[in-house]
């Protein structure tokens, strides 16, 4: 689909490790399961274990994609971290302007507290401004491209949603409200 953006949290080798650990798991069950259906002679059994070795590796792929994601903008929402935040619900998409060369974050402005998703730690949220909390994630600074992350914006955001860089000094536009032309 187009007008998406998606950029990532810093390298994770205990993430890439868990990763290689729910493979090696989804083989070790498969073959344990296709060594049962062919001893028993069960064709069932078997079929069961095909179904894991097709499934099972994007299954664990997956997870581990959710658990690197720093922010990824879509059709159906923004994505920060492993929460998904409809459209409806946001209001900014938030960079923060921080000391240091490496990291960098990133949120999502939501209208209230009532739309912060279930699930969402307390350190995963900015309060700073009163009503509106910001659901937050961590990302490399060196990946972020405001401008493509803007055009993203104006081609899949509802109008009203404004990219800013949030500072000490307060929230500096970086891209217009988006203005996506309705379907």
């Amino acid at each position: 689909m187009f007008g998406r953006y998606r950029t990532f949290r810093p390298f994770s080798a205990r993430a890439l490790l868990f990763l290689l650990l729910r493979i090696v798991l989804v083989l070790g069950v498969v073959f344990a399961i296709g060594a049962v259906g062919v001893l028993t002679g069960q064709g069932w059994i078997t079929a069961i274990g095909t179904a894991l070795l097709i499934g099972g590796p994007a299954w664990a792929v997956r997870i581990f994609v959710t658990q690197i994601n720093a922010l990824w903008i879509s059709a159906k929402g923004v994505m920060i971290g492993q929460w998904t935040v409809p459209w409806d619900s946001v209001r900014k998409i938030v960079l923060y302007e921080e000391a240091g060369p490496s990291g960098a974050r990133a949120g999502v402005q939501v209208g209230s507290a009532d739309m912060v998703l279930a699930g969402v730690p307390a350190d995963s949220l900015d309060v700073t401004e009163a009503g509106q909390p910001v659901i937050v994630s961590r990302m490399n600074r060196d990946r972020v491209d405001e401008r493509k992350l803007a055009a993203a914006l104006r081609k899949v955001a509802p109008g009203g949603v404004t990219l800013v860089r949030r500072s000490a000094r307060g929230d500096v536009p970086l891209a217009p409200s988006a203005t996506r032309k309705p379907a």
